[in-house]
């Protein structure tokens, strides 16, 4: 999950940058270079976030002691079989 955010965030950034400052279109009811800057702000929110989420988590071990079943001396050793 957060790779994904940081490759979502990575993705917003540059399609942003790419709408602000690279787009020379023009269009009446949107502003296509605001668009990219609000793109690229959200982008670069959503990397801080995601790399305060991945160095504050903590890493859990799970650890499970096992019950020895058979001793070694329980085990008896194989006599070879004549094929």
């Amino acid at each position: 999950m957060r790779n994904t955010g940081l490759g979502t965030s990575i993705g917003l950034v540059a399609v942003g940058a790419i709408l602000a400052w690279a787009v020379t279109y023009e269009m009446a009811a949107i502003d296509v270079n605001m668009v990219g800057i609000i793109l690229f702000a959200v982008g670069l929110l959503g990397i801080a976030v995601t790399l305060a989420a991945t160095s504050t988590s903590q890493r859990t071990v799970i650890r499970q002691d096992r019950e020895v079943l058979v001793t070694p001396e329980q085990v008896q050793p194989r006599q070879p079989q004549d094929v």
